[in-house]
């Protein structure tokens, strides 16, 4: 007799289908949301999570706004909802635990945005005043600093480099350069109180004044190679027209 012709005692084939059925039961998602706006910008977070390998999409996301927020919101919303978007969220992974700081960008969202900014204005050379991105001149920095410490990968270096981008650039080159603008004011004018109008040195100026007690030694050195002015405070820019009219008056 057939030990397994009982129904109590199924077949191993029985079983193995029982098993594959089971499994196949965890495994589907039961969609009976009718959210299509959700379900909108899900299929988003599905197609940012495939090229970021994350779902940790940055509330500021300025490629996807609203994506950013969604996420955020999501995880507000976690005890109040419903089993099938919980379960879609599970399916892709999704990232519960709420940030306690903006997350880092990922490196190609923040590469688009600095090929963007070469795009309208042929250069990678950012700066604090010149309205750039905060976030992205910081970044910038921080390339500069890993390509030094030789932690990029190639790929990352030629995407760069595409961008003719420039990995020696850095705060003591720009420093270097209003210096430089310091020397010429210096030779020109034959004082460095340059005024507080004055568009290149005005603030720069006022800053070495302001932080000289933390400035470096070789810069306080070559500000006094040129006579540099210590005295806090800013030549009136009455003063200083008054000075530029007659220099000008005298070369006629």
């Amino acid at each position: 007799m057939d030990p397994y012709s009982s129904q109590q005692y199924p077949s191993p084939q029985q079983q193995q289908q029982k098993q594959q059925q089971k499994k196949k039961k965890k495994v589907q998602v039961p969609l009976t949301c009718r959210d299509q706006n959700w379900m909108n910008v899900f299929k988003r977070l599905v197609a940012y999570q495939k090229e970021h390998h994350t779902t940790r999409v940055p509330r500021t996301y300025n490629k996807d706004s609203r994506l950013g927020r969604w996420v955020f919101q999501q995880r507000e919303e976690k005890k109040n909802m419903t089993v099938d978007k919980r379960l879609l969220l599970d399916s892709i992974d999704f990232d519960w635990d709420v940030p306690t700081r903006a997350p880092t960008m990922p490196w190609t969202v923040m590469y688009q945005q600095l090929a963007e900014y070469y795009r309208k204005n042929n250069t990678t050379m950012l700066t604090k005043k010149n309205g750039s991105d905060n976030r992205l001149f910081s970044w910038c920095s921080g390339q500069r600093e890993r390509y030094r410490k030789k932690n990029m990968p190639d790929d990352q270096v030629k995407l760069l480099n595409d961008l003719h981008f420039d990995f020696e650039h850095s705060l003591n080159n720009t420093w270097m350069e209003k210096y430089k603008l310091m020397m010429k004011y210096k030779e020109d004018n034959g004082t460095t109180r340059a005024p507080k109008s004055h568009p290149e040195l005005g603030q720069w100026v006022a800053n070495q004044r302001q932080r000289k007690p933390n400035l470096k030694k070789e810069r306080i050195e070559l500000l006094d190679k040129i006579d540099f002015d210590w005295t806090k405070g800013h030549t009136p820019d009455t003063v200083w027209n008054g000075f530029v009219k007659a220099k000008d008056e005298a070369s006629v």
